[in-house]
């Protein structure tokens, strides 16, 4: 009964760490096909919407095409800021899939199919915050840097590395340790010892 040439995605869905989800994408057969998608945390508002929809890679087919004219954008706008005040208002909709967008020669955008999942949504979980950088910026501005297994013969990791490091300035100490010792350009490499302090 309707006729398109081109055809969209859009739904929702929750996820159990950043929550209700809004998703854009190339509908159809295309969906799994091309995996041309795009996603946005809700709450959206119209930029943010528009921008989804301007990060599709198949942006000629949001424009006039084969003698169609464009999709009506404010159309595919209203679904998505609408999707996403259901995820943020109704938690008992885990999730809406719409497929297809179908948008026929005048630009016209029909909801052909759709489908929606109830039941309640899980709380988001709490995750453990990200170390502060503080805490580890030991490990990327060291005072020293030991190289177990350094090594004098050129093209061995264990010489490469150390020549890297002293190459690039680094300006803290530097120990070299060598089951062998003796010296390393110029430098005391320091034997492994068995004997525990």
């Amino acid at each position: 009964m309707l006729e398109g040439k081109r055809e969209f995605v859009a739904g929702l869905f929750h996820d159990e760490q950043f929550g209700a989800i809004v998703m854009f994408g190339l509908g159809g057969i295309f969906t799994e096909a091309i995996g041309d998608v795009v996603f946005c945390l809700a709450p959206l508002d119209d930029n943010e919407a528009r921008k989804m929809i301007d990060e599709l890679h198949a942006q000629k087919l949001l424009g006039a095409f084969r003698g169609e004219n464009a999709p009506d954008k404010d159309a595919l706008i209203k679904t998505l800021v609408g999707l996403s005040q259901i995820g943020m208002e109704i938690p008992d909709i885990k999730e809406i899939d719409i497929n297809p967008l179908l948008v026929d020669a005048k630009g016209k955008v029909t909801a052909v199919d759709a489908l929606v999942v109830l039941g309640k949504t899980t709380d988001k979980k709490i995750f453990p915050l990200p170390v502060d950088p503080k805490n580890i910026g030991k490990l990327f501005y060291p005072k020293s840097i030991a190289f177990v297994g350094a090594s004098a013969k050129i093209g061995k990791w264990g010489n490469m590395l150390f020549t890297n490091v002293a190459a690039g300035k680094y300006q803290g100490k530097i120990y070299l340790v060598n089951p062998q010792g003796g010296d390393i350009a110029g430098k005391e490499v320091f034997k492994i010892c068995d004997r525990h302090s």
